[in-house]
C-alpha cells in the first residue's frame, strides 16, 4: 500500500474525538449509494414498461401500413407485387387487411371494438399475433362453426365484458384436492365442455347429431353418447369448474376456496368458457336502404379464439375474422384488377421490413416507387406510414422519457457526490496540523491532492458499489415477485423490470466519475495550506 493509500484510508477510520466526521464520511457513502439505487430501479422500471409499450402496440401492428388516399384500396395485389420489389421490404412480409369501427353486442351489453380482417396465411409474417393467442388458431378463422357461422378472434377483456367474467379452475384440480367421488358426486351437474371442444375431438357431424346446437355440453351427456371413460380421456383435461361453484358446492368461504388452488383465475383456462359462444356485431354503415340511404348490418359470429397482450386497447376492442368474412360482412366495394378480374378491396397493406429502425426510410421508398410504377391506376395515390408515425404522441412521450432519464442520472449522482465535497473539505479543516507536518517532512503538493483524491475515490466506489448491488437485487425481486398489483389498465399484473446492461455502466461509471470530481475542490485547497501558517498557532 502507498503512503497516499495508507494516509487516506487512516482519515476514513475516525477517532473517539472524531466521530462527527466519521458521521458525514458515511453519510456521503449512503448518498451516493442511494442515488445509484433509485436511479437504477427507476430506469429498469421506465426501460421495462417502454418496452412493454411497444411490444404491446407491435403484436397487433406492422413496420410499415400503406393506405389508398380514399377510403378502400383497389388492385391491391397489383400493388402488393410493387410492394415486394422495394429495398428493405421483408421477403413475403406484405398482407392485405380491412379495418372498420363496429359496434359488439352480446348479453345485452355493447361495446365499440376494432374490426380487423387479416389473411391468416400470410399475417403471420408482419405481426405477432399469433404469439398472443391463449385459445385457438389463426387457421380457425377460414372455418366454420358446426352451425355454419363464422369464425373471430377477441380479446380477453372483451370477452369478459360481452359474456361475463368466469374464475374457472381445472377438474383435475378439485379431484386433487376433493377426491373423485366427492368430485363427482357435488360438482358432476356442472362439468361441461364447449360445443367447439366436442366438434373437435368427436367430429362435427356428430358433435351436431348428438346435441343439435346446444353452447355448451354437460359431460354426463356426453359420457352417455360415447361411454364415461372415453369422455374422460377426451375432455377430462379441458373441463373447468367456476371458481363460483366451488365455493358454492363445497361450502368454502371464497378466500378459503382461493386458498385451495394456486390461481383462481387462469388465464388460459379461463377462456375455455368463451370457446365458441356468439358474439354479434353491428356494423353501422355496412348497408343501404332501397333508397340509398345507410343501414346497420349485423352479423352472428362464434369465437374461436381469445389473446391477451400488453396492450390494453387491442385486449378491450380487438376482432379479428377472415379477410373474406370482413369483405362479405362490410360488403365491400368490388375493382377490376390489371388481368380483368373481379376483386373485392381491402383498407391497405401491412409491411414487415428487414430493420425495424429504417421503417420510416423504406416507407417513403414505396410512396416513390408507386408514384412511378406503371401498374397504379390513374388518379389514385398511396400513403404510407410507419409504425411510429401511426402513433406519433406515444412514441415521442418514450424518446422524451430516455432524454429525462438521461439528464435525471446525471443530476441524481450530482447530489449524492455534493456530500463528499462537503466531507472532504471538513476533513481538510481538520486535519490542517497533519497537512502541515508531512509538508515540513517532505510531502508534495501531488502527494496531498492524492491522499484526499484517494479519499474521495474510496467513497464513491463504496456508495457505487452499494448502490448497484441494492438496485440490482430490488429489480430482481420487482422482477420474479407481485410486491404491486398495477391497475387492468396496463395490460400487466406484475411491475415490468428491464435492466439495461449499458445504463447499469453509465450509472456507475457517472457516479464514481463524478465523486473524482467532488474531490478536486478540497484536494486543492488543501495542497494550497502553508506549513508555517498551519502551525502558527497550534
Amino acid at each position: 500500500m502507498g503512503f497516499e493509500w495508507f494516509v487516506s484510508a487512516r482519515y476514513l477510520r475516525a477517532k473517539r474525538k472524531q466521530v462527527f466526521i466519521w458521521v458525514t464520511t458515511g453519510l456521503s457513502v449512503l448518498g451516493v449509494a442511494a442515488a445509484v439505487f433509485l436511479l437504477i430501479v427507476t430506469h429498469s422500471v421506465m426501460t421495462g414498461f417502454g418496452e412493454r409499450i411497444i411490444q404491446g402496440w407491435m403484436a397487433f401492428n406492422s413496420h410499415v401500413r400503406l393506405r389508398e388516399v380514399g377510403l378502400e384500396m383497389h388492385d391491391w395485389p397489383a400493388v402488393t407485387a410493387q410492394v415486394r420489389k422495394v429495398r428493405g421490404v421483408a421477403a413475403d412480409g406484405v398482407s392485405p387487411y380491412i379495418f372498420r369501427m363496429v359496434i359488439a353486442n352480446q348479453s345485452g351489453r355493447w361495446q365499440p371494438v376494432q374490426l380487423w380482417g387479416i389473411d391468416p396465411g400470410t399475417h403471420p409474417r408482419v405481426s405477432r399475433i399469433a404469439d398472443h393467442l391463449q385459445a385457438g388458431k389463426l387457421s380457425d378463422l377460414t372455418k366454420r362453426s358446426a352451425d355454419g357461422l363464422p369464425q373471430v378472434l377477441i380479446g380477453l377483456d372483451l370477452a369478459k365484458w360481452l359474456l361475463g367474467e368466469r374464475c374457472c379452475i381445472r377438474w383435475s384440480e378439485v379431484v386433487g384436492r376433493f377426491g373423485r367421488k366427492r368430485s363427482l358426486a357435488t360438482l358432476g351437474a356442472e362439468r361441461y365442455v364447449s360445443r367447439a371442444a366436442a366438434a373437435r375431438r368427436a367430429g362435427p357431424d356428430k358433435a351436431a347429431k348428438w346435441f343439435g346446437r346446444a353452447c355448451r355440453i354437460k359431460l354426463g351427456d356426453l359420457a352417455k353418447k360415447i361411454g364415461a371413460e372415453r369422455a374422460e380421456r377426451l375432455f377430462g383435461a379441458s373441463s373447468c369448474v367456476p371458481m363460483q361453484v366451488v365455493s358454492v358446492r363445497f361450502k368454502l368461504n371464497w378466500a378459503v376456496a382461493r386458498n385451495y388452488f394456486r390461481r383462481d383465475c387462469d388465464v388460459n383456462v379461463q377462456t375455455c368458457y368463451y370457446m365458441g359462444r356468439m358474439v354479434t356485431l353491428v356494423a353501422p354503415f355496412a348497408d343501404q336502404t332501397p333508397m340509398g340511404d345507410p343501414f346497420p348490418k349485423t352479423g352472428r359470429f362464434r369465437i374461436a379464439g381469445v389473446f391477451a397482450s400488453g396492450d390494453f386497447i387491442f385486449n378491450k376492442s380487438g376482432v379479428f375474422m377472415s379477410l373474406a368474412d370482413a369483405q362479405k360482412f362490410l360488403d365491400l366495394g368490388q375493382a377490376r384488377d390489371a388481368r380483368g378480374r373481379d376483386i373485392r378491396n381491402v383498407s391497405g397493406l401491412m409491411i414487415r421490413v428487414t430493420s425495424p429502425d429504417n421503417a420510416e426510410a423504406v416507407a417513403r421508398r414505396i410512396e416513390t416507387r408507386l408514384r412511378t410504377a406503371r401498374t397504379k391506376v390513374p388518379g389514385t395515390y398511396y400513403q404510407a406510414w410507419d409504425w411510429q408515425s401511426l402513433a406519433p404522441g406515444l412514441f415521442a412521450a418514450l424518446k422524451l422519457e430516455r432524454l429525462l432519464m438521461f439528464v435525471l442520472m446525471a443530476v441524481g449522482v450530482l447530489v449524492g457526490s455534493i456530500n463528499i465535497i462537503s466531507t472532504l473539505i471538513m476533513v481538510v479543516m481538520e486535519k490542517t496540523k497533519d497537512i502541515a507536518i508531512m509538508r515540513s517532512m517532505g510531502a508534495t503538493r501531488a502527494h496531498v491532492i492524492k491522499i484526499f483524491v484517494y479519499q474521495g475515490l474510496t467513497i464513491g466506489l463504496l456508495g457505487t458499489g452499494l448502490g448497484l448491488a441494492g438496485g440490482l437485487f430490488s429489480c430482481w425481486l420487482l422482477k420474479n415477485y407481485e410486491f404491486i398489483r398495477l391497475p387492468e389498465i396496463y395490460g400487466m399484473n406484475k411491475v415490468p423490470i428491464l435492466v439495461s446492461p449499458v445504463a447499469v455502466t453509465i450509472i456507475a461509471a457517472l457516479s464514481i466519475a463524478l465523486s473524482l470530481v467532488a474531490t478536486i475542490y478540497p484536494a486543492w485547497k488543501a495542497s494550497r495550506l502553508d506549513p508555517a501558517e498551519a502551525v502558527r498557532y497550534e
